[in-house]
């Protein structure tokens, strides 16, 4: 099917797998839930309209495959992937990142002597050089070993994502910081 010359589709509906007369199908775009997607009549066509490629889909302002004003295949401003571009996720083509190096978190004194221990998960991006960023704890453990797995984290180093043979940019990475004593 050609890609659309104009307006964004409307949202993807769940798969009707009931039997029905074949019809040619509606374009849709599936996209985030929590995406607003404008239904105004009024609000300008994305893309190219008057593009005379007829078998290529609309570019945007941008380059590559997206639609808006980005590089790359994302949606939205920015370069890359996804929504809005910037970093992709792992999977559709960019493979995951490969951890090298992996230090051990330290104990804070807190935890050792109130004998606390679990596990602590840091999200980061990994990007393209292979270093960490942005971290954020999504599974805190408080007595001060959040801080400690956010700086055992900060400190690893990542063969990067590839895709299509280039290093990428990927998020989300979480990384489980294990704190056992023995």
């Amino acid at each position: 099917m050609e890609a659309s010359k104009g307006r964004i589709p409307p949202r993807a509906k769940a798969l009707d797998i009931a039997p029905k007369t074949i019809a040619p199908p509606v374009p849709t775009i599936d996209v985030q839930r929590d995406i607003i997607i404008p239904d105004n009549k009024a609000l300008p066509n994305f893309g190219m309209s008057n593009s005379p490629n007829v078998k290529l889909g609309s570019l945007g302002n941008g380059s590559g495959m997206g639609i808006g004003n980005g590089n790359g295949n994302g949606y939205g401003n920015g370069s890359g992937g996804n929504i809005g571009g910037g970093t992709y996720r792992v999977g559709g083509g960019t493979s995951a990142p490969v951890p090298l190096v992996e230090p051990e978190a330290e104990f804070s004194d807190e935890a050792r002597r109130a004998k606390y221990q679990g596990v602590c998960i840091v999200q980061i991006v990994v990007d393209a050089q292979g270093n960490p960023q942005n971290p954020h704890v999504v599974r805190t453990l408080g007595m001060g070993l959040d801080e400690k797995a956010v700086e055992a984290v900060m400190k690893y180093k990542f063969r990067p994502a590839m895709r299509e043979g280039k290093p990428v940019s990927v998020w989300p990475v979480n990384i489980e910081v294990n704190f056992r004593l023995y």
